[in-house]
């Protein structure tokens, strides 16, 4: 039997600037669509608001491997490292953390 294959939760946490411009509305929106349909990201969820410290706005990246993670931040010919690079440069302030999946199996 082989061993499950946990992923790499990648949980970004941030605050969009003010004022909010077209530019970051269309850079969310890009890189919203260039994250779909890619084989090494298992699922991308976003949120904002709500209650708790920190940052009101999360996109949480649930990545196959440290590879797919290693591609995401530093694949500079890569469209979806370029469109995550982009976005987040043009947020004030932004707390991200690595975790791994934990499989109770």
């Amino acid at each position: 039997m082989s061993e499950p294959q946990v992923g790499i939760y990648l949980i970004v946490e941030f605050e969009w600037p003010r004022p909010f411009s077209q530019e970051h509305a269309q850079n969310a929106r890009k890189l919203h669509d260039v994250l779909q349909g890619k084989d090494w990201i298992k699922e991308v969820v976003a949120a904002s608001g709500g209650i708790g410290d920190g940052p009101p706005s999360v996109w949480i990246l649930w990545l196959r491997n440290y590879a797919a993670l290693d591609r995401l931040l530093h694949a500079q010919e890569d469209p979806v490292s370029q469109a995550y690079n982009l976005f987040f440069s043009q947020m004030p302030v932004v707390k991200d953390k690595i975790r791994e999946q934990v499989d109770f199996g």
